[in-house]
């Protein structure tokens, strides 16, 4: 959970808003043009998206690698849906973490947030150390709270007791 004043509050409402429009505007290029390869995508629309919302460009990017992503998965329906302002990817360049001060920082349409962690000492264990690169910024409409999931790498031990293994649980649907 992030713990931010009011004021940081609307920054981050409004970026997400403008990361979401910039979304459903990629989606009609993605549909007009009928491509869901994300190079093609910013060869078309990268400039007019960057000028209209005034994200910064690595969210510009990131926005044409999420219409990509799920215009290919939604490919079969009959009618994608529209993008809504609840979460934003990040990458390297967009957001960065603070173990010293438990604190993340996210590029958003008003410069640099630094928003402390509200986490438990499981989160801070599974931090400690790390130098995450990806993240995902959610903002929860029914509580008006946000949350970051940061994205880690972890070596995980070979489990005891032999080679039984039956299934991995990777959370993807086919």
């Amino acid at each position: 959970k992030l713990q931010g004043n009011i004021e940081q509050a609307e920054i981050l409402l409004e970026t997400l808003r403008r990361f979401a429009d910039a979304c459903n505007d990629v989606l009609r290029v993605s549909q007009e043009n009928r491509t869901t390869n994300k190079v093609k995508l910013q060869h078309l629309c990268y400039r007019t998206i960057k000028e209209k919302y005034g994200l910064q460009a690595n969210l510009v990017i990131r926005a044409i690698a999420r219409v990509a992503e799920a215009a290919k998965k939604k490919r079969k329906l009959p009618k994608p849906r529209k993008f809504k302002p609840t979460s934003m990817n990040l990458d390297q360049r967009t957001f960065s973490f603070n173990e010293k001060r438990w604190e993340v920082s996210v590029s958003t349409v008003g410069g640099r947030l630094k928003l402390p962690l509200a986490i438990g000492n499981f989160q801070r264990g599974l931090l400690v150390g790390q130098r995450p690169t990806s993240a995902t910024l959610c903002y929860n409409r029914r509580t008006k709270e946000f949350y970051i999931n940061i994205a880690v790498s972890r070596e995980v031990p070979f489990p005891p007791g032999g080679g039984n293994i039956i299934g991995i649980d990777r959370g993807l649907y086919n």
